[in-house]
């Protein structure tokens, strides 16, 4: 059985209380998860979620056992005598929506489970310090070490839960909303009023995303949001409603997350079927976080035309949204370079995306058809067919003008009436 507490809490572990006790803490937190969830008759959407009630059960066991025997010296944490970690699964159970009952349920369940099962490891226990005249390797001292010890855990767990959920009521309320709709339209003082109510900080590194297709169910997006945050290593999200149908995601960074984050993104999670998911530039301060949220606006809208994933990053289609800002002029180029090819029609799209791959690849036939799938001879027939249909010939014209009518082709409507 995988432990659900990290392999650095682990060797502490192993290394206070011994393997067999770790070994016998991670078994008894499986059954008490999955006996907590089959009580109450939760459903959990996921693996992840079963994870989040075995970490705290896992963990309040560990720290019961004498690991640690003692809170860290210093002021309390934010987290009270939960380590940082479980504290981040139970934020992260309360962004699932999971009820809280199933992790303090769980938590009691694996703290019973040291005076019934015969196989608990209670020779641990005189070591811990007594909190009575029996000693807690007694049964009274034993009772009351474990309950003290599980009734000061549960209200940690129950008290950073319930931070969290207020936290998550007030991402979406009606305020927030409108902040950032100012901050959109560039409204002065849009700025300060997203800092407070969405508890932004500007100097971190922030991504928008536009979540559509949401409305059927507010709990799943939240699942999904805080999956595809994890994923990328970023702070939890903060949700704000855009409209019936769509959420903005907001999430940010201390430090910069690097490049390729739609490709991570796109290898680690799976929306729900019925979600589309557009994601921004990353930006800091106003400015940054208003780009971002524009250019989240803009891979949506391209999205349809740009891929058949679940998933758009604006680092994918930043050449396109920026060559049909203005849909007029993008129209005119691709009638004045593409002439008859720029026909709407599905065998002269064929013909477009043939010969826009062939100039992107230095035109290799080779990996065009590695590319489409097909042989090479196909290849060479279609940029044979695309070639006559230009408006100029292609040695005389200007090769990048003509891959970018055909990046513009791509992603904006054909015109009907072009080459009648």
């Amino acid at each position: 059985m995988e432990a659900a507490s990290s392999a650095a809490v682990l060797d502490v572990a192993k290394g206070t209380v011994g393997t067999e006790a770790v070994a016998w803490a991670i078994l008894t937190a499986q059954w008490a998860a999955e006996q907590s969830l089959e009580e109450g008759g939760y459903r959990p959407p996921s693996l992840a979620q079963v994870d989040v009630v075995r970490h705290a059960a896992e963990a309040c066991l560990l720290g019961v056992m004498g690991w640690p025997k003692h809170r860290s010296p210093g002021p309390p944490t934010e987290d009270g005598m939960l380590p940082p970690e479980v504290g981040e699964s139970v934020r992260l159970a309360a962004f699932g929506g999971m009820p809280l009952w199933c992790l303090l349920r769980a938590v009691w369940l694996a703290g019973a489970r040291i005076t019934e099962d015969p196989a608990a490891p209670v020779a641990l226990f005189p070591c811990a310090d007594p909190l009575s005249s029996g000693g807690a390797g007694t049964g009274d001292g034993l009772k009351r070490l474990v309950a003290d010890h599980v009734s000061r855990f549960s209200a940690d767990i129950a008290q950073v839960y319930l931070v969290e959920d207020f936290r998550q009521d007030r991402e979406v309320s009606p305020a927030a909303a409108q902040a950032v709709r100012n901050l959109l339209a560039g409204v002065p003082g849009s700025g300060g009023a997203c800092e407070r109510l969405l508890g932004l900080d500007f100097s971190d590194h922030h991504l928008a995303v536009v979540v559509t297709g949401a409305g059927e169910s507010v709990g799943q997006l939240r699942r999904f949001a805080f999956e595809l945050t994890r994923a990328l290593g970023a702070s939890p999200p903060l949700l704000v409603p855009r409209d019936r149908d769509a959420v903005w995601l907001l999430t940010s960074w201390q430090r910069p997350p690097g490049t390729g984050l739609t490709e991570r993104a796109r290898g680690a999670v799976s929306a729900p079927q019925g979600l589309q998911v557009a994601l921004g530039s990353v930006g800091q301060g106003v400015d940054g976080i208003r780009s971002s949220l524009l250019r989240a606006q803009a891979a949506e809208k391209l999205m349809p035309k740009w891929t058949t994933s679940w998933l758009c990053g604006y680092d994918e289609i930043a050449i396109p949204a920026l060559l049909t800002k203005d849909p007029l002029e993008a129209r005119l180029i691709v009638e004045e370079t593409l002439g008859e090819l720029g026909r709407a029609d599905p065998w002269y799209a064929e013909l477009r995306e043939t010969l826009r791959l062939y100039l992107a690849f230095g035109r290799s036939r080779v990996r065009v058809a590695e590319e489409l799938y097909v042989s090479r001879n196909t290849v060479a027939y279609r940029v044979q067919k695309a070639l006559q249909l230009l408006r100029h010939d292609l040695d005389e014209e200007d090769p990048l003008r003509v891959l970018l009518a055909l990046e513009i082709a791509r992603v904006l409507p054909a015109d009907p009436a072009v080459g009648t």
